[in-house]
């Protein structure tokens, strides 16, 4: 049966956002090696991303980081930096200045996203966009690449106080579009927050695996579908209204 609603998550399910991410801090750590003459960039890189993984794995730091994520990453900038010796904070404020700008230059849709989403929307089903992160970060990927014009119901964890896989999230879309959790379907690609989030609320759920990996073989999180292609959703929704 065809939904009355379909709820999206944003980056790397309509934005592209970790290749974004994994480039500009591969160009950075280069940038920035050659400038202080402190490590060769693969070990600035390799210093950042354990840093990164120290901070986000905390779930304290990670709820406090929503509020913004400049400030995080200026944070385990600096716990890397002080590895080799460093504790300029001005040095960490331009790395993370300069990474900032060159990821938002990276950024954009995915293939087939945005035709994707002018389709679905064009099809009259009601359309919700929930994503995590910081609220000023989030909010200007939104107005930027225009997708207000395709939901009509936008829900920011920095804005909210609270992010997927936090029920609420899902409620709140459920609540705003008018639909039912068992009239409504969610499409995103983090097993952990899009897919269980939703499941937890009886709502329908299509994992983007676009990497065509396959679910990892220690997980107890099964998706009632799964797609390699955002494309592939009109197909999906085709067959369900058949």
């Amino acid at each position: 049966m065809l939904p009355k609603a379909i709820l999206f998550d944003l980056d790397d399910t309509i934005l592209i956002e970790d290749a974004a991410s994994r480039r500009a801090w591969e160009e950075t750590c280069q940038a920035y090696a050659e400038k202080t003459g402190l490590c060769k960039s693969e070990e600035l890189l390799k210093r950042i991303r354990e840093s990164s993984e120290w901070f986000w794995n905390d779930p304290v730091r990670r709820r406090e980081a929503t509020a913004s994520f400049y400030r995080a990453r200026v944070t385990y900038v600096k716990r890397a930096l002080r590895g080799f010796g460093c504790d300029d904070e001005q040095t960490a404020h331009e790395i993370v200045i300069a990474f900032t700008a060159l990821k938002d230059s990276l950024i954009g849709f995915l293939p087939r996203a945005e035709e994707t989403i002018r389709s679905i929307a064009g099809r009259g089903f009601r359309l919700a966009l929930l994503t995590n992160g910081d609220a000023k970060v989030q909010r200007d990927k939104v107005i930027r690449f225009g997708l207000l014009h395709y939901f009509p119901v936008c829900l920011i964890e920095g804005e909210l106080g609270y992010g997927k896989p936090d029920s609420r999230v899902f409620q709140t879309a459920l609540d705003r579009l008018g639909v039912p959790a068992d009239g409504a379907w969610m499409v995103g690609d983090l097993l952990e927050t899009d897919i269980t989030g939703a499941q937890n609320l009886g709502i329908f759920t299509v994992w983007c695996d676009y990497s065509r990996k396959g679910l990892p073989a220690d997980t107890k999180i099964v998706p009632d579908r799964t797609i390699n292609d955002i494309s592939e959703l009109m197909k999906l929704v085709d067959t369900k209204g058949s």
